[in-house]
């Protein structure tokens, strides 16, 4: 305002009395740290939006308070103080919490999936990690005979083929919903229907189970070209309660599950190789497929600390169950491609995707190239084709087919239609 009217509102103020009074420093200072407080508090208890805008609104009353007070009452209020207070205490703990945040997201990437991972970031409050009592499955992984292997090959050469093998693993899991719960040197240990339930636990981690097979075949075929190494792994799955969430000591806590569930889904993966099949489910985990699956019953196991043995069945590889099959008793004569090893089965059973087959040596093992020669039987023509053994139990092996010439799979679809179960 211009000179002689600054002079008429000091000349009115000294007439009325109507002096402006300031608010003590010291208030200023103390509604400061209150306010850095509130800020802090805010983001605490809210999302970071939700006190972004509860900021915003403090701000716009503080700015109107102290317009109405200086206007109506003649109170200078230092509001600038309160203001920075406010802002910095909203933004340092937003920052705080923005690099614990990425810290714990980089810890717990190595457990869960990113879709998994966002759930539990946005439900951190909830408790999700704590320790509790819960149903879940199970699955053990390994190499067989990984320490054989491991003496053949260079230490590095032997840490790349396991980064490489671990890694395709890891990503099976995360795609069909599991937690991968920890590494054990060549081993793979996942949780399905953990930290979130999953009504389909059981059914997601057999096809986890079938994936890891397919998965691990095409990997070895890059190993054999290198370094002429074979890789096979074997799969042991079980479904029962365990205690699930973050243990350990308090120098270092894990997300894990113990209990007795655990240890026989490890037991179940330990034997794959003495019943030649490479995936065993426990009876509790079959209960729950509702036979989605091709399985076989293999018998009963007894764990050690426990005196009543568990039914345990075998998962057939994905390839025989695309396709009906029907009984066939007939010769077949089998040789190794490429080796000229030579032996005669006899077939149990066929479909368009494979067969069974008796008397196969056991030094024959899963994903061994053979060449078929089947004729005889009820079929209506001699069946000649290639193919690959995808699981053995003791002398039976399951043999998925390659492409059937134009004249067999007419012939083999037409006899499983009559006769197939």
């Amino acid at each position: 305002m211009p000179g002689v009217e600054i002079h008429a509102n000091v000349i009115d103020t000294l007439v009325r009395g109507t002096y402006l009074r300031e608010v003590p420093a010291w208030v200023s200072t103390v509604l400061a740290a209150l306010a850095a407080l509130v800020g802090g508090v805010l983001v605490v208890r809210l999302r970071a939006l939700r006190a972004f805008v509860t900021v915003a609104v403090i701000l716009g009353l503080a700015a109107l308070a102290a317009f109405v007070a200086f206007t109506k009452f003649d109170l200078w209020m230092r509001g600038v103080a309160p203001s920075v207070g406010l802002v910095l205490g909203y933004g340092v703990t937003v920052i705080e919490n923005f690099v614990r945040e990425q810290r714990e997201k980089r810890r717990l990437s190595q457990f869960f999936s990113p879709g998994v991972l966002r759930e539990l970031v946005r439900h951190r409050r909830d408790n999700s990690l704590g320790s509790s009592r819960r149903l879940v499955t199970v699955l053990f992984s390994d190499i067989r005979g990984f320490t054989t292997l491991s003496e053949r090959l260079e230490p590095e050469q032997v840490a790349e083929m396991l980064r490489e093998y671990l890694s395709e693993m890891t990503e099976i899991v995360f795609r069909h919903g599991g937690t991968v719960d920890k590494y054990i040197g060549d081993c793979v240990m996942a949780l399905y229907n953990a930290p979130f339930p999953d009504p389909e636990h059981a059914v997601k981690a057999v096809r986890t189970g079938l994936e890891f097979q397919e998965k691990t075949i095409e990997v070895s075929k890059r190993w054999e070209e290198r370094l002429g190494v074979q890789i096979r792994n074997g799969v042991g799955i079980n479904t029962g309660e365990a205690v699930v969430g973050t243990m350990g000591s308090r120098q270092r806590l894990e997300y894990t599950a113990i209990g007795d569930t655990i240890n026989l889904g490890a037991r179940l993966e330990s034997i794959t190789k003495e019943y030649g099949v490479g995936i065993i489910v426990s009876e509790y985990t079959h209960k729950l497929l509702n036979g989605e699956f091709m399985t076989r019953e293999l018998g009963e196991v007894t764990v050690k600390g426990k005196s009543q043995p568990v039914k345990i069945f075998g998962v057939l590889p994905g390839s025989l169950r695309k396709h009906p099959r029907a009984a066939l008793e007939a010769a077949a004569t089998l040789v190794i491609i490429g080796r000229g090893e030579e032996c005669t089965a006899t077939t149990r059973d066929i479909s368009e995707g494979g067969m069974a087959a008796g008397g196969v040596p056991i030094a024959w093992t899963t994903g061994t190239k053979v060449e078929i020669r089947c004729e005889g039987g009820l079929l209506p023509k001699p069946l000649t084709t290639t193919g690959e053994i995808v699981w053995r139990r003791g002398e039976l092996a399951g043999i998925k087919f390659d492409d059937l010439d134009p004249e067999a799979g007419p012939a083999v679809a037409d006899y499983v239609a009559k006769r197939g179960r």
